[in-house]
């Protein structure tokens, strides 16, 4: 398959959106305003780097997208006010994936080049997880004492 050098134009030149988009959700989840120290990167695959990884896909019948949530163990308390189960954060923090991916389709930069999206349900998945090849945009929201790791992919649907 051909690189869309189209989403990966697209993806980038909307990373302001998917930014103050993201600082806006965990505000709204979990009461913490964030910033983005370091600027987010278009990637030609995701590639999480935290230990605790909630994944959502999204599609339309053209585009299939997909967005992670991470965070490490060692920041989870400082999001969460405690230490916690799996099961837990995983309900937390897919919940906040959830609510950024309604957030997103709030967007019309983002709607008008990618039309609204029907999501799944979220995964969590411990250290490892494997993403396809597509187009993406990541990066970290910043915290006093702590981080989250958000990305998003593009790809035109195949059939």
């Amino acid at each position: 398959m051909e690189k869309d050098t189209a989403v990966r134009d697209t993806l980038h030149s909307l990373i302001g959106v998917f930014q103050k988009v993201a600082i806006e959700c965990i505000a709204a989840t979990f009461g913490k305003n964030g910033r983005a120290d370091t600027p987010w990167e278009t990637v030609e695959r995701l590639a999480p780097g935290r230990s605790n990884i909630l994944t959502l896909g999204l599609a339309n019948e053209h585009y299939q997208c997909m967005l992670f949530v991470c965070v490490n163990d060692d920041d989870v308390a400082d999001f969460l006010g405690t230490e916690t189960d799996d099961e837990f954060l995983a309900d937390a923090f897919g919940e906040m994936g959830n609510v950024y991916c309604g957030m997103l389709m709030g967007e019309k930069s983002i709607t008008e080049r990618f039309g609204v999206m029907k999501q799944s349900i979220p995964t969590y998945a411990k250290r490892n997880c494997f993403f396809p090849r597509a187009w993406g945009i990541q990066g970290t929201i910043d915290f006093d004492q702590s981080s989250v790791e958000i990305g998003y992919a593009a790809r035109k649907n195949m059939f």
